[in-house]
């Protein structure tokens, strides 16, 4: 019988290294920030002499309350103004969701004043129409913008009764006293679903709980989405609000006036005891600083 010798053992195959995935993967996508919002108003390099002769810039995002803060001809009615469309600045623009106002043709212009923005002036007397009652007034806007006559009027009425004014709404402009004429300024303002409230002194000449009423009003619009922009000579009215502009004359040495330099932050303002736990963030600027955007 023939001996078989052993079979040689085959070295052990080695193990592949994995290679890595030629396919290219994709980037983490960061996570979206909540707070950063296009802006819904907008002044970039603004001028605007005499009140505004140094270039002025703030950045108003929706669902913000902004108030500016100063004494009479510090320039934050100017701002109001051009803010509406009402004017052109000398230099620099001004932007409402992105538009520039000064290029924009006159049936856009138009269209925003129907739809987009909401403007309380000072001269509530000749904001409204002499010929028609309280809740005509206020429904005749949002009729223009394509709501029916019931619903503009339902709105209307509601907004008067979430002010207290249930004994002007059948009341024309010259029966009603100066308090209650621009409180319906103020009123018809608030009753449409703007993306931007300009409200210029809104509290000028109201009594204490009307005031509030009002202010509280605004507040409640920024849920929604709506920037506000309120001017005001009042501390107490300015502490409302998210965000507070104070706009300090050129002269800030001059016998009388406040001599804080500018671009310094201050102390937050009090919080309203209707806005527990509110301090808004409070900057002193005056023309020709930059305010915060």
């Amino acid at each position: 019988m023939t001996a078989t010798s052993p079979q040689p053992t085959p070295p052990p195959t080695p193990q592949s290294t994995p290679q890595p995935s030629r396919i290219p993967q994709a980037a983490p996508r960061p996570h979206p920030d909540p707070d950063a919002k296009p802006p819904a108003l907008s002044f970039e390099g603004v001028t605007r002499p005499p009140t505004l002769s140094a270039p002025f810039d703030l950045t108003v995002r929706p669902g913000e309350f902004v108030a500016l803060l100063g004494a009479p001809g510090s320039g934050k009615s100017a701002l109001l103004t051009l803010a509406a469309g009402l004017g052109a600045p000398a230099t620099g623009r001004v932007r409402v969701d992105g538009a520039d106002l000064a290029t924009l043709p006159r049936s856009e212009l138009a269209q925003l004043w129907l739809s987009g923005v909401a403007r309380a002036p000072q001269d509530a007397g000749s904001a409204l129409d002499p010929s028609l009652t309280a809740v005509e007034n206020i429904a005749l806007p949002l009729e223009l913008s394509g709501v029916t006559t019931r619903a503009a009027r339902r709105r209307a009425v509601t907004v008067l009764l979430e002010m207290e004014l249930s004994e002007v709404i059948e009341a024309r402009p010259d029966a009603m006293s100066p308090a209650q004429r621009r409180a319906v300024t103020v009123a018809r303002a608030l009753a449409g679903e703007r993306r931007v409230l300009l409200a210029d002194e809104p509290t000028a000449g109201l009594d204490g709980e009307l005031a509030e009423t009002l202010l509280a009003l605004l507040r409640l619009r920024r849920p929604a989405g709506a920037a506000v922009l309120m001017a005001t000579s009042d501390p107490r009215d300015a502490a409302w609000a998210d965000r507070v502009v104070v706009l300090s004359p050129q002269q800030a040495d001059e016998p009388g006036r406040d001599a804080t330099p500018p671009g310094t932050v201050t102390a937050d303002a009090p919080g309203h005891p209707a806005a527990p736990g509110h301090g808004p963030e409070t900057v002193r600027i005056a023309p020709g600083d930059p305010a915060p955007r």
